[in-house]
């Protein structure tokens, strides 16, 4: 009988299991630490990025020094040149002076203010003098250096039209130096050679080896300053920009004062920086660029 009822049952088919008898889960039974999320990262993405970081990193450090490296170079070379420049034009003394007396007279001819009068008017004040001469020494080359590395730094964008003017105007003023020796101030009767009475003498130090002594057209002094105030106004949108102009206007200042440049020097190299900067405006710059 029994046997006949396991086949009767069999007969009519199998049970179908209810829901609850089919699907058995023990949630206690699930580590809920192998349940990953599908948008976490597996390790392997992680190195993945990680190495295409670092990949990018160093290739970004390797751009940035050779750049640096670059200009760095660039800078070697124009004091290489200023060196080579001092050494063609060593025995133009006689043509330096003729070439100053023609400067003070065409500086009086156009109504331009006398170099002589200024400094006598500031030389009572032994303070300002002195400070004048550390001025000229201390101020012009590194403050000079410390706003390219700035610019470089801080403001890649700007930077070429920077470095490009100023290269530009110091290779100009290199070949006028060349052709148009010119004695300053303080090595004509009359002018008061300050850094030699109260120091510090810039021709007494170790820069005095390369130093040009009769090439006083144009300022690069003076140059130099304006184009670090042209930047700065045209890099910051501020009206409180304006007072970079302080800078060349208080280095044209220093030069008079020391006896070691003419207004007109200050004129041209301000020309110079001005012309520089309009050729390497971008527009000009996309101008001139083969198309």
């Amino acid at each position: 009988m029994a046997v006949q009822a396991s086949q009767h049952d069999l007969s009519k088919g199998p049970k179908r299991p209810e829901l609850s008898d089919e699907i058995s889960i023990d949630a206690s039974a699930i580590d809920a630490s192998a349940i990953q999320d599908p948008a976490t990262p597996q390790p392997s993405t992680y190195l993945g990025a990680e190495s295409l970081s670092v990949g990018s990193s160093v290739n970004a450090i390797a751009k940035r020094g050779g750049d640096f490296a670059k200009n760095v170079s660039l800078m070697v070379l124009l004091f290489t040149a200023y060196s080579m420049v001092r050494s063609v034009t060593a025995n133009e003394f006689g043509t330096a002076m003729a070439n100053a007396a023609d400067i003070l007279r065409i500086q009086e001819s156009v109504g331009l203010p006398s170099e002589l009068s200024f400094q006598q008017a500031i030389i009572d004040r032994t303070g300002i003098v002195k400070a004048a001469n550390y001025h000229y020494i201390g101020v012009h080359f590194p403050l000079t250096v410390a706003f390219l590395v700035w610019v470089w730094a801080s403001h890649r964008q700007s930077f070429n039209r920077v470095r490009n003017t100023l290269i530009a105007v110091t290779a100009a003023g290199l070949v006028l130096h060349l052709t148009y020796p010119l004695a300053p101030p303080r090595m004509i009767e009359g002018f008061v050679d300050t850094g030699d009475w109260l120091g510090p003498d810039p021709y007494d130090t170790a820069v005095a080896a390369a130093a040009n002594q009769i090439a006083a057209m144009p300022s690069l002094h003076v140059g130099w300053a304006f184009l670090v105030a042209l930047s700065v106004i045209w890099i910051h949108k501020t009206r409180w920009r304006w007072l970079a102009l302080a800078h060349p206007a208080l280095t044209s200042a220093v030069v008079v004062i020391t006896a070691n440049h003419y207004w007109s020097d200050a004129i041209v190299a301000i020309a110079l920086v001005a012309l520089g900067w309009l050729l390497f405006s971008p527009r000009a710059s996309e101008q001139l660029s083969p198309a």
